[in-house]
């Protein structure tokens, strides 16, 4: 028994000795959420031009929404975006849930909570996504979006 313990303990010492350190220090942590913060905003402003919300992407970003095809490169998730909001006014608000971030990537477990009232109606509905988003840190420290992995959307026309 005290063997089987010994062994146990030391998988674990080196285990987490050479995991990789999610949170490299505070101050980037919390400059990494500042600036997922501020993208965020700027995704919650649907009024705003669609060049100035795909400009959050890379240029190989991927949107992946269940029971949809992929959005892939710039332009199909430009055209994307034009068509949030249209026959609708639509409110969001995308949260932070957990962040974690890493030399050349953060990691955003997030949601979307909001409202839609389609155009020519007063009945308004409220909604939530949860979502994972890959952000990837350019060489300046610029974070970008690189992938949005939708767990739960709503469903189309719902």
């Amino acid at each position: 028994m005290k063997t089987l313990c010994v062994v146990v303990m030391a998988g674990l010492l080196m285990a987490s000795c050479s995991a990789p350190n999610p949170n490299p220090s505070n101050a980037a942590t919390w400059d990494d959420r500042a600036q997922v913060e501020a993208i965020f905003q700027s995704l919650d402003r649907i009024d705003q031009p669609v060049a100035v919300r795909v400009d959050d992407y890379t240029d190989d970003a991927v949107i992946l929404v269940p029971g949809e095809r992929e959005i892939r490169g710039h332009d199909a998730i430009a055209e994307h975006l034009g068509a949030i909001g249209v026959g609708v006014s639509l409110v969001t608000e995308h949260q932070i849930v957990e962040l974690s971030s890493f030399e050349t990537l953060v990691v955003v477990q997030g949601r979307v909570v909001g409202t839609a009232t389609p155009d020519n109606s007063e009945e308004t509905f409220a909604f939530e996504t949860k979502n994972l988003i890959l952000l990837r840190r350019r060489p300046d420290g610029e974070l970008k979006i690189w992938r949005v992995i939708y767990n739960a959307a709503p469903a189309p026309g719902a």
